[in-house]
């Protein structure tokens, strides 16, 4: 049976422990999901690139034998994909793992919010939008000139749409609008150029860190911008300060699949986050 076996390979995924190897890992005699699962059995122990690399081409072939969403699979790749980047790599490992997280997140923000989705109204789900493609699009950088400008036009799309939304104050809707505009000449220098740029060091920083790392990050982010917001600093240090706050947390919601006790803690201030950025977005009454 399909679903079972799916099943098998995440409870095999969730068990792993930490232990050595590096050995490359061939997938290509692998024709079903029992052959992939055994795979997963085999490398279970394994923390090394190549076994990183493997799970996320696994929980992606396993994903298109579902037919279907399957959210899981879809989170467990990510979640191996991560750890990857986050460790020592071939840089054409890491350019795989972040072009794989980049198109899953564009995928991410051209669908509806989940159930318990800390964004919730209309200018949330707006910057849900914007946020998910922000993510995207720091994981383009390793990605191919096509993915890359594309996640940057989407983006420059989703800050329109916040500048358009309506009861966002004017100071707001005119940063929106910068941002758009900068994003569209991102777009357009990366079509432009005769080769694949280099990844920015912002973006390694981004990129290349476990989900522990991402949670402080977003956690520190958040209490600056609160302080900030608190001295009626400027706004648009508030709306970075937020901004950077939510992609470093939803890169954690999105991609752990069975967060511990404490990694939950730090994911609750997301949804204080999210109200806090709409507060400041939208006029008073």
């Amino acid at each position: 049976m399909r679903v079972p076996v799916v099943l098998s390979a995440l409870l095999v995924a969730s068990c792993a422990s930490p232990g050595r190897g590096g050995e490359s890992i061939d997938l290509a005699s692998a024709k079903t999901p029992q052959e992939l699962t055994a795979i997963l059995e085999s490398i279970g122990p394994r923390r090394d690139a190549e076994a990183c690399a493997a799970r996320a081409r696994i929980f992606a072939r396993l994903r298109e034998m579902e037919g279907a969403d399957a959210p899981i699979l879809l989170a467990r790749g990510d979640e191996a994909d991560v750890d990857l980047l986050s460790r020592a790599a071939p840089e054409d490992l890491k350019a795989e793992s972040a072009e794989r997280l980049a198109r899953h997140f564009v995928e991410r923000a051209r669908r509806p919010a989940g159930a318990g989705s800390p964004f919730q109204g209309s200018i949330a789900l707006l910057i849900r939008r914007f946020t998910l493609l922000t993510v995207a699009s720091s994981f383009a950088e390793y990605a191919p000139r096509d993915l890359k400008a594309g996640a940057l036009e989407e983006l420059a799309r989703a800050a329109d749409a916040l500048a358009s939304a309506e009861g966002t104050k004017p100071a707001v809707q005119r940063e929106w609008r910068a941002r758009s505009k900068a994003c569209s000449i991102g777009a357009a220098v990366v079509r432009a150029a005769e080769e694949k740029g280099e990844v920015t060091p912002e973006s390694r920083r981004f990129c290349e860190v476990d989900f522990a790392r991402h949670l402080d990050e977003g956690t520190r982010a958040a209490d600056r911008g609160t302080t900030e917001k608190a001295a009626r600093g400027d706004p648009g240090r508030i709306l970075d300060s937020y901004l950077i706050a939510l992609a470093h947390y939803t890169v954690a919601r999105e991609c752990l699949v069975t967060p511990t006790p404490a990694q939950e803690h730090a994911l609750s201030g997301m949804e204080i986050v999210v109200h806090s950025l709409c507060d400041l977005l939208c006029r008073e009454p």
